[in-house]
């Protein structure tokens, strides 16, 4: 997990900033260097921190940028889908794609198998998940952007 963290943290500087400037580069080595020793944290702590150390650090990150005035490319949002899918399908394959910031129904797809050769039970327990919640999501009212997993 530790290089996985850090690889999240760069992928979120690239979708967030993909035309950065050098400061906003070294600011994302740092936040990965951070994501870094925050999961040596959890390990010394026996805390399974999981993808805690990517959040935190993308989400302080994304603050400093914003506080020295370095502002996200702007569009970066897609509420629509890729192909026409049932809406419990697209959600559920959203789920997994919007994992790496890939807001497409393929990479949700490929991230699904991928997994499943890896740990079957695991997997599918996973996507029904996945999928109830796309299946519910909508009963509660919510907008385009919560049902895109953007909010």
């Amino acid at each position: 997990m530790f290089g996985f963290n850090s690889a999240l943290v760069a992928l979120a500087a690239s979708f967030f900033y993909p035309h950065a400037l050098w400061g906003t580069l070294v600011l994302a080595f740092c936040a990965m260097l951070l994501a870094t020793q925050l999961m040596a944290f959890c390990v010394k702590r026996a805390y399974r921190g999981f993808t805690s150390p990517f959040v935190l650090a993308t989400w302080l990150l994304l603050c400093v940028l914003q506080q020295l005035g370095i502002e996200p490319a702007p569009n970066l949002i897609k509420t629509g889908w890729d192909w026409s899918l049932p809406l419990a399908l697209q959600g559920t394959l959203q789920a997994f794609s919007q994992v790496f910031f890939q807001s497409n129904n393929i990479a949700g797809l490929l991230i699904i198998i991928g997994l499943a050769i890896h740990q079957l039970k695991t997997t599918i327990i996973t996507v029904l998940v996945a999928a109830a919640i796309a299946v519910v999501l909508p009963l509660f009212g919510v907008s385009d952007w919560a049902k895109a997993g953007l909010v």
